[in-house]
């Protein structure tokens, strides 16, 4: 049933936007309205929604709207064949390594920012090559993906700093890279194999691939989408299962099934095909729930980004239903109490932007202070690593604190690497 925000009501189930859910606040497809602050959010963004009861059932895409998606998805079974290669079941996929040295964040930055840059180089290739009509190589982001993959297993923290580094007007341009970073180190904190990491990360970093054939008018127009623009939107994994099939050399079925499942959801309510809890594979559920988290905690230009903290903590109160509440809990693990990027106060009044988790005592990170105890700029930010503080010693954080208030530019701070070349304080 169509409704306008002004017509819903609490305890309704909201089933459908009249736009693409990631340019809303809202990180659910489908949700349960159960506050009038979410409707006053859904009049903010929609003109429209589409509600689900009993006697209303949702609207499945009209017949001949979509890529023959019977077609495509057996082509996908022959690659499987064609490979030689079988299904792995979680279990045979994850907790299998484990990756104990981390490279120091300051030393990994620079190398980490070069490789991410070549591998941008190297998706916006891919993306000209299909706009003449060709077919992509994928050799190249076979090599460039073994070289992320090496710099995150050396510095998860690094990439995890580096994906923080947005601006509002590129996020299309790089909401595909750092996903990709933020599943690599998804998988490192799982203990995958490397080259189970690298179909993973070949995954991740081609998610839009497929929004080359969505008409351009629709991925940039800023107001709401209509039905029949949401329907074509919603065509993407198609098109990319359909553009990665044809690619060469071939890519690993996996990845290829990771690019095509990632908008699928364990209660059905997902596309393209509504798959249900494990016939999504593992590298789909994965993604699904990092492409949320970026999407979520960066800034666009109709709505500032969640901070990391409050994204994890709603990702993990609606962790069932639609993602995996086992990879959900793993992967508010993988990015600690304090998300890199996350901004503290400490206890000595100091204001320090989390560089670098501590796993053997998550409470206590690696921070660049940037200001003083009475709130001023520090004319050189510091690194302090406060895992080597006793209790009871001078500084201890105090809590989370939003960077505006603090007049805060976490990403301008990240762009000068110079504070990596300080040593680190050590307690007295």
């Amino acid at each position: 049933m169509k409704l306008s925000p002004d017509q819903l009501r609490i305890g309704m189930h909201v089933d459908g936007l009249d736009r693409p859910w990631l340019e809303t606040p809202f990180l659910f497809q489908g949700f349960t309205i159960e506050s009038q602050e979410q409707i006053e959010q859904l009049k903010k963004y929609c003109a429209y929604v589409y509600i689900t009861t009993e006697e209303d059932p949702p609207q499945k895409p009209a017949a001949g709207k979509q890529p023959d998606a019977h077609s495509i998805t057996h082509r996908l079974e022959r690659l499987w064949q064609a490979h030689g290669a079988l299904r792995l079941g979680d279990a045979q996929v994850i907790h299998q390594v484990s990756y104990d040295h981390r490279v120091p964040v300051e030393r990994e930055l620079a190398k980490g920012e070069g490789v991410r840059g070549e591998a941008q180089r190297v998706l916006d290739t891919m993306y000209d090559d299909l706009r003449m009509g060709r077919s992509i190589d994928t050799g190249y982001s076979k090599a460039i993906i073994g070289e992320l993959t090496d710099s995150v297993l050396r510095s998860p923290d690094a990439h995890m700093l580096l994906a923080r580094l947005r601006i509002k007007d590129e996020y299309s341009a790089t909401h595909s890279l750092n996903v990709c970073s933020l599943a690599l180190a998804f998988g490192r904190h799982l203990g995958m194999p490397r080259d189970h990491l690298q179909g993973l990360g070949l995954g991740a970093l081609l998610i839009d691939i497929g929004n080359i054939r969505v008409p351009a008018e629709i991925l940039s127009k800023r107001d709401s989408l209509t039905a029949e623009q949401f329907e074509i939107v919603k065509q993407h994994p198609l098109h990319a299962l359909e553009i990665l099939l044809q690619s060469r050399p071939p890519l690993p079925p996996a990845a290829v099934e990771a690019v095509y499942t990632h908008h699928e959801r364990l209660d059905g309510t997902g596309y393209p095909r509504g798959l249900v809890g494990d016939e999504i594979p593992l590298f789909g559920k994965m993604i699904a729930i990092v492409d949320v988290y970026d999407a979520s905690t960066t800034d666009r230009v109709y709505r500032e980004g969640r901070s990391p903290s409050d994204t994890l903590h709603e990702l993990y109160n609606l962790r069932s239903g639609k993602f995996d509440a086992h990879l959900v809990e793993q992967f508010i693990q993988c990015l600690g109490i304090y998300p890199v990027g996350s901004v503290l106060k400490c206890t000595t009044g100091e204001i320090g932007i989390v560089i670098a988790q501590n796993p053997r005592r998550r409470l206590r990170p690696r921070l660049l202070l940037v200001r003083d105890p009475s709130a001023q700029p520090y004319p050189m930010p510091k690194i302090i690593d406060l895992s080597l503080f006793s209790e009871g010693q001078t500084i201890d954080v105090a809590r989370i604190v939003k960077p505006a208030d603090f007049d805060i530019d976490v990403a301008e701070y990240l762009k000068d690497l110079s504070w990596t070349r300080v040593p680190a304080e050590k307690p007295e």
